[in-house]
């Protein structure tokens, strides 16, 4: 099965916000960054209502509301700084932002080349594939990824009927995250 797709900068930011919200490390960070957020606005709060009840009761629920607001300005702000590095990465490589890929799938390998490079993946060299509402993510044991968008597949069922056969064929863990999305 052979089909075309072409980079652009939506693929690109959501591949990245994909791969952070699965990684262990970003979790981990945004665990301790909001713990170490938690723990300044208690100790302040606590100080300030040792000197003066007033400002420190509405010094403490400001940062009840801050807690809450947390989260979803961490996960805007990040994805904010994702798309400026795409944004970035894409206006040094002009020539290489929109490219065109041709990729050919076969029983034992899957071959993915532009004007440019050529590579072929092993299906032994595969991960995990996840299935999202708008791609394919083909995870390999070197720590990289595949992408594969939907909706520039013409035949997106014959892809996923593809990718569970080799998964169930070769024991790679295939897991649907169809309601995903950036959080």
């Amino acid at each position: 099965m052979t089909f075309q797709f072409t980079n652009n900068h939506t693929i690109q930011l959501d591949t990245l916000l994909y791969i952070a919200s699965n990684s262990k490390h970003i979790q981990n960070e945004r665990k301790k960054l909001f713990f170490l957020l938690f723990s300044i606005l208690l100790i302040l709060g606590f100080l300030f209502l040792f000197f003066d009840f007033a400002i420190g009761t509405i010094f403490l629920l400001i940062s009840c509301v801050a807690l809450v607001i947390f989260p979803k300005f961490y996960s805007y702000a990040y994805a904010k700084s994702c798309s400026k590095m795409v944004t970035l990465n894409n206006l040094r490589n002009k020539e290489s932002f929109e490219t065109t890929f041709e990729i050919q799938v076969d029983s034992n390998y899957i071959l993915i080349k532009n004007k440019w490079v050529e590579s072929k993946h092993q299906l032994a060299h595969i991960s995990f594939i996840s299935e999202t509402a708008n791609y394919f993510f083909v995870y390999l044991k070197t720590d990289s990824f595949l992408i594969f968008p939907k909706e520039q597949t013409a035949d997106y069922q014959a892809l996923k009927l593809y990718f569970e056969d080799i998964c169930q064929r070769e024991s790679i863990p295939f897991k649907q995250e169809l309601d995903w999305r950036w959080q």
